[in-house]
């Protein structure tokens, strides 16, 4: 802290969002220290170009009241702006896994049925974007098009509710 860069000298790149690596040694407080400290000029990256404006839309309303600035701990919100070239309205958001499951208080295997409840779910989505063949924009052509298997992408925090997803998914077929 005692070291003063010259002048255009340091240029410092991060994401405070990935702080949540700190089994990487990831250190939130020193990152949102270390542009005061040097006197630096801040700028922001919004721009989003992947994501429609619908669904931006939403991820700002939702993360500018979730996340709120703490001292040393959780930088301000930074709200996206919505770059996507093609097709920029297409997109929409919706939510699963919403409920409350309260008849499995006391159950012994909670954890399992809870993982079956959640790919049921995730399983009637993708079962219903493919009948009421919801739009996508083709990567090759750019234009929209009925949805495919192929442009769902399922992410998964980890290979624990893998079995219970593809067991889900075979009974939708």
């Amino acid at each position: 802290t005692a070291l003063t860069p010259l002048p255009g000298r340091l240029f410092i790149v991060g994401d405070p969002k990935q702080s949540i690596y700190r089994f990487r040694r990831a250190d939130i407080a020193q990152y949102l220290r270390a542009a005061d400290q040097i006197g630096a000029t801040r700028a922001h990256l919004t721009a989003n170009f992947r994501s429609s404006e619908p669904v931006i839309r939403w991820v700002n309303h939702v993360f500018a009241r979730a996340i709120t600035f703490q001292q040393d701990a959780q930088p301000e919100y930074q709200p996206l702006d919505a770059c996507r070239p093609h097709h920029p309205t297409l997109g929409s958001v919706r939510l699963l896994g919403v409920d409350t499951h309260a008849d499995l208080a006391g159950q012994r295997s909670v954890a399992d049925e809870l993982r079956a409840r959640e790919a049921a779910d995730v399983a009637t989505a993708v079962a219903t974007a493919l009948h009421e063949r919801w739009q996508v924009v083709d990567e090759e052509t750019r234009e929209q098009r009925e949805c495919r298997p192929g442009d769902i992408t399922i992410l998964l925090p980890a290979r624990t509710s893998l079995p219970a997803l593809e067991a889900a998914l075979v009974a939708r077929d």
